[in-house]
């Protein structure tokens, strides 16, 4: 409960991204929380490559204090030990504020609360059993319990999380098929490829994220697996085998852990072979046709005069 009051003040005060030249966490949230929980050394970082603090280009191995902000070069990474809240690992050419505060829970115990601005770039997060976590980026905002473990990830001004987290205004998916309508037709004990597409509300394909495919009934199945992850062009595969008997039902593709999905319906229908009732009638029909203007030709080719003996058509039958 005391997060999601803290998570309420920070809303207020962060209407958007902190970016370089807005002045950082630390000065937003001085102002409204204890000044004394946010202040000062809250790790060490260790560097593989270019990394810079507040625009400063430290060594290898460097303290950093609540509210800092963070950038590594092309080709660098970082991994930081906040001492009050676990492990967070930086990737290449990311750009975040990171601040530790405190807030008191019951019985007067403080609990920390690592929060993080995440302007681009990637970090992977690994919380201890006490801290929780305040995430914001390209106007998202998320949180994690305490022990979760999560990476956060925003390339062009779009966030990808994967991992435990509770968004507080989430992000919209648009689910759709690809190439097919509301109903796919599909012949009993033959296989075939169902796709569906995942955009974000701007219509950008989004990538790397998993997709669960679930059947109405038992029509036929999905095989090994039912989840299925988009790729670039946010295209979820998955194939669907027919059983053997004929039926409909609904199936539904779902973007894990949201209400986000499309429904369609799979129609699985039993080949007719050539020879149904209604062939054999027709070949029949067929067959006394030609037997009858057989039998005229033989009657007017003799030269008996004896009457012709109609010649009674052969009945074809299927084997």
């Amino acid at each position: 409960m005391v997060l999601f009051l803290v998570i309420a003040l920070l809303v207020a005060i962060i209407p958007a991204p902190i970016y370089a030249d807005g002045g950082g966490i630390n000065e937003y949230l001085s102002k409204n929380l204890h000044t004394n929980h946010l202040l000062g050394n809250i790790g060490t970082i260790e560097a593989f490559g270019k990394l810079s603090i507040n625009g400063q280009t430290v060594n290898q191995k460097s303290a950093f204090n609540s509210g800092d902000y963070l950038q590594t070069g092309n080709g660098a990474a970082a991994t930081l030990f906040i001492d009050n809240s676990g492990k967070v690992m930086l990737g290449q050419n990311t750009s975040v504020y990171l601040a530790v505060t405190k807030v008191n829970q019951n019985e007067g115990i403080e609990k920390p609360i690592l929060i993080a601005s995440l302007v681009c770039g990637s970090l992977t997060v690994n919380l201890n059993g006490q801290s929780q976590a305040y995430v914001e980026s390209g106007g998202l905002i998320f949180t994690a319990n305490a022990g979760a473990n999560f990476r956060a990830r925003n390339y062009n001004g779009r966030l990808e999380v994967l991992g435990d987290v509770n968004f507080q205004n989430g992000q919209r998916y648009i689910v759709r098929p690809v190439e097919v309508g509301a109903t796919l037709s599909v012949k009993a004990r033959s296989s075939r490829q169902i796709q569906i597409q995942v955009t974000d509300e701007n219509d950008r394909p989004v990538p790397d994220l998993p997709i669960i495919f679930t059947l109405g009934s038992q029509v036929g199945n999905f095989g090994g697996s039912s989840v299925a992850t988009t790729n670039s062009q946010g295209i979820a595969s998955i194939n669907f085998t027919a059983g053997s008997n004929p039926g409909t039902t609904s199936f539904t593709a779902t973007v894990k852990d949201t209400n986000y999905s499309w429904t369609g319906e799979i129609s699985v229908f039993k080949a007719v072979g050539f020879w149904s009732t209604r062939n054999k009638i027709l070949v029949t029909a067929a067959a006394v046709a030609v037997g009858t203007v057989t039998g005229v030709v033989v009657s007017q080719s003799g030269t008996s005069n004896k009457p012709a003996i109609a010649v009674q058509p052969p009945i074809i039958t299927p084997k």
